[in-house]
Parts: structure tokens; sequence; C-alpha cells
């Protein structure tokens, strides 16, 4: 009982930001020539004493960033952004309880050869809904010799990618050894355990089977949904992969389809925000990250598999539902929020479907904004 309560409240000093004592860093970040404001500019505060990155933020689509709950110090800030030179503010000085204001205006810079921040974009259908697929004619063994069609071949224009499947081919041979690769791929991320899972359909388990666990490597926000621009929130709720950047400011990225149908009608529907992916790098402003070697692993199975003609989904939880630790959380931070209360208890209809029939469900939308399961 003793070591429940304690985890009980681990789990809930993890889960919610502590502000006091520290300070803020926000600013805008636009292009020198033109006033601009530019998007998905990294933001690094950097400890110059050990020269390592403590923190940091990503612009969103005004060019402004907010780096919360920094500890106090004093820290080189530096914004990066692919296409252009990278700027270092050198010993910016945060106080407790204090608001920082950087602005940068970043210089382009054009690098012979090397990719610039480009979306190639698969053209599938825009249902929010899972959809039956047909086997696709072709099968591989191994990542590293499967051919693919358009996407991948559009895909190995980008050195980044190219190199990804051969830094990591050995691994996601290893991983699926005895499956038909590509396999039918499925994520479930939770937020307060901080957790990205990989499931791929077995014809020999029959069923889906969980593949790795990446753990995020920055988390923002809180529990609960996003529900507009700029509340920093990672999305919770059911969608899918839609796009696969191979030039991304942070390595490489795949988007989802936020905001959903179920989003648009309950979030904010005049600017309920969007471009939420799942990326590299330890920086996030409501994205899901997992670093560099762990996305170009990622990136390659779902992108092989997208390539095979298999819809990707990617269910989003607060939590593990099916943990009683982690319920009591939720009922604390709900009991002074119905409207909260019952959204989780749409998701968790959601996760308990997979758990007890072993297959994503095939999801629609109400008008209301709920998710109808079978």
């Amino acid at each position: 009982m003793l070591r429940s309560f304690n985890i009980i409240i681990l789990a809930l000093v993890l889960a919610v930001s502590v502000f006091a004592g520290k300070g803020k860093i926000t600013g805008i970040v636009t292009d020198v020539e033109t006033g601009d404001s530019l998007l998905h500019v990294n933001i690094q505060v950097i400890d110059p004493a050990i020269s390592k990155t403590v923190t940091g933020a990503a612009t969103n689509f005004d060019g402004e960033y907010f780096i919360l709950n920094v500890p106090t110090g004093i820290y080189d800030l530096k914004a990066s952004y692919i296409g252009y030179e990278s700027q270092i503010k050198d010993s910016v000085e945060v106080l407790a309880d204090s608001t920082i204001i950087m602005d940068f205006a970043l210089q382009t810079h054009y690098y012979p050869n090397i990719d610039i921040d480009i979306h190639i974009d698969a053209e599938w259908p825009e249902s929010d809904l899972n959809v039956e697929e047909t086997a696709p004619p072709f099968g591989a063994r191994s990542s590293s010799i499967w051919s693919g069609g358009e996407l991948v071949s559009e895909q190995k224009n980008f050195s980044r990618v190219r190199a990804a499947r051969q830094n990591r081919a050995e691994n996601i041979d290893s991983l699926f050894a005895g499956f038909d690769y590509p396999a039918k791929s499925f994520l479930r991320a939770f937020k307060l355990e901080q957790q990205l899972e990989l499931w791929a359909y077995s014809d020999s388990a029959p069923g889906y089977v969980r593949i790795k666990t990446y753990p995020f490597t920055a988390y923002c926000g809180d529990l609960g949904p996003k529900r507009k621009q700029g509340d920093m929130q990672i999305p919770e709720g059911f969608y899918r992969i839609t796009d696969f950047n191979p030039a991304s400011s942070f390595h490489l990225s795949m988007g989802i389809n936020y905001p959903n149908r179920s989003d648009r009608i309950i979030g904010d529907q005049a600017n309920p925000g969007g471009d939420i992916r799942i990326h590299g790098s330890d920086v996030t402003i409501g994205c899901i990250p997992i670093g560099d070697n762990a996305i170009e692993e990622l990136y390659i199975i779902l992108l092989d598999s997208r390539d095979a003609g298999h819809e990707v989904p990617v269910h989003i939880f607060p939590c593990r539902f099916a943990d009683s630790v982690y319920v009591d959380i939720l009922n604390e931070y709900s009991s002074q929020d119905s409207t909260l209360k019952a959204f989780w208890e749409n998701l968790r209809m959601g996760f308990e479907f997979f758990e007890d029939s072993g297959e994503p469900p095939k999801i629609s939308i109400d008008s209301k904004g709920r998710y109808v399961f079978p």
C-alpha cells in the first residue's frame, strides 16, 4: 500500500510542471532579409560549462518559441535552421520567476548538395477512419533489400533517408525476424509514461506483436488533449501517419493528421493548431521527439510499411488505462472537469478494444466529436 502511494506521488510530481524558482525564455525568429517568421527553428539552451543542451523548443507558425521551467543560470542560446546560418546569443542570464525575451533574425545560407526542408507527402485518403488494406503483391524479409514503390523511390533522393536505411538495416532486420517485411504497423503513445510503442502484424502470432518501445526524449504541456494553437499540448486521440519529412529541422519527422474531425469539433474551431509530428532531436513544443537514432529506425520501418500500402494508425493516450496507479492520477486530474473525464472515458474504450481484441479498432467520429468503436 505504501509503495503504491509513493508511486502515485512520484508520478504526480513528474506529470505536473513546477515553475517556482525558475525562469522562462521566449522570442520570435524571423528571416533577416524578408522579416518573415520561421517555423520549426530549433532553439537550444546550452550550458556553456559542459557544452550540453539542457532544454529547448521550436518555433510555431508565428515564429514564436516558448521555453518554460528553465533553471536559473547563465546559458548560450542557439537558433538553428536548415538553409540558414546558426546564431548564438551567449551569456543569457535566467533569473528566478522572470521572462527573458530573445529574438533572432537568421541569415540564409545555401549549402551545395544539401537537401533543404522539403515535405514529400504520400497520396492517401483524407478520411479520419482506419481503413481496410489489401495486401501488396510484393514482399521482402529484409529492410536493406526492400526495393519499394513510388514513396520509397522518392525518399531515396534524400541523403538522410539513405543514411538511415544503411545505419539501421541490421537493427530493423533483427526486430522483424520471422515477419513478412514490410509489416502492417501501429503506434501507441503514452504521455505520462513518455513512451511510444511500435506494434506490427504477424501472421504467425497471429495478430499484432509489440516490437519496440521508444522513450520520449523531451516532453511539454500536461495531461489532457490539445485544443488550440500555442497551448504546447501533445494531442490525445486516434490519428494516422500522413507524411514523411526527409529534411526536417529535427533530423527526420513524420506528421499525424491532427486536427482530426474530433479535434475540429471539440477544440478551438478557429485555430486548433497543427503540424504535430514524431521526430528526432530532444526538444518539443507539442510534438513527440524520440531522438535521432530512434527516429532513423522508426522512420524507415513506417516509410516501408506505408509504401507497401498499409495505413499506420497512431493512438495517443494520457496514460496506460490498464494500470490502476495511473487511473488514480487521471481521476485526480479530472475530478473538477467532467468534460475531461468524459473525453478520457471515450479514449479508454479505444485502448481497451485493442487490449481485448489485439486489433486496432476501426473508428468513426460522431457529430459531437466522440470516437465511436465497433
